[in-house]
């Protein structure tokens, strides 16, 4: 099978879903894609009491179960991060010190969504906390007018 990310969207609310769950697996591993990189959607937060959007992460740190409701749109933007952080690869969390004169970068990191953090120095550059996909990391890397001031967790 040919695919990068599989998404297997579960009816959080229905009783039987861990029996619907078994079932898929059995089937992907029938066709040969249980080796593929999956992510489990649980749809219909809505109907329970109590549930919020919810990102959960296995040991290695990466994402592996998302909470949604597609009918409320409550938790969409972290289903499609999760994708995004899954189909990107490993993932840095950096530390950067960029001049103002590159500007235009900033306003990169921020369209893709990699900025968490962001402080104006003293001195007007921009210190961005920033999580991106290793090989962009190690593009930016090159670049300069950026300061790499640290890493805080480094790659999964």
């Amino acid at each position: 099978m040919q695919a990068d990310l599989l998404l297997h969207v579960i009816d959080a609310a229905h009783d039987y879903h861990p029996e619907f769950i078994r079932e898929v697996e059995s089937v992907l591993s029938e066709i040969g894609a249980q080796e593929v990189p999956q992510l489990q959607v649980f749809n219909k937060i809505d109907l329970l009491p109590g549930r919020e959007p919810e990102l959960q992460r296995n040991s290695a740190g990466k994402p592996y179960r998302v909470w949604v409701s597609a009918k409320t749109g409550a938790g969409i933007e972290t289903l499609l991060e999760a994708v995004s952080e899954l189909l990107a690869g490993e993932m840095s969390d950096q530390l950067l010190r960029v001049a103002p004169s590159e500007a235009k970068l900033r306003s990169k990191l921020y369209a893709a969504n990699y900025v968490e953090n962001e402080e104006i120095t003293d001195d007007g550059h921009y210190l961005l906390r920033v999580r991106m996909p290793l090989q962009e990391f190690d593009r930016i890397k090159l670049l300069g007018g950026v300061v790499i001031e640290g890493v805080r967790r480094g790659a999964e």
